[in-house]
């Protein structure tokens, strides 16, 4: 006979953990952008960390090319309310 064992583990999402990761998530990008000055490379113009949840894992990409660069009309402003995420 087979069971399922089911885990429950509460994730804190409280206020001060989230705005604790944007803290240290800025502090680790402010030390990116001084290292690549540093050496003289290009830094990243976007960077996303992605959680998965069914595999607890996290993963990061960025990428190097200027989204709104290219478009006078592509605001950052724009992204948020076109997906709902600004009133």
């Amino acid at each position: 006979m087979r069971f399922r064992i089911i885990y429950l583990i509460k994730i804190d999402s409280s206020d001060e953990i989230q705005f604790s990761l944007l803290r240290i998530g800025a502090q680790d990008i402010e030390r990116m952008v001084k290292l690549c000055q540093e050496y003289n490379r290009e830094h990243p113009t976007e960077m996303w960390l992605i959680y998965d949840a069914k595999k607890n894992s996290l993963d990061s990409r960025y990428s190097y090319e200027g989204r709104y660069d290219k478009d006078e009309e592509l605001l950052p402003r724009l992204e948020f309310e076109k997906n709902g995420l600004r009133k």
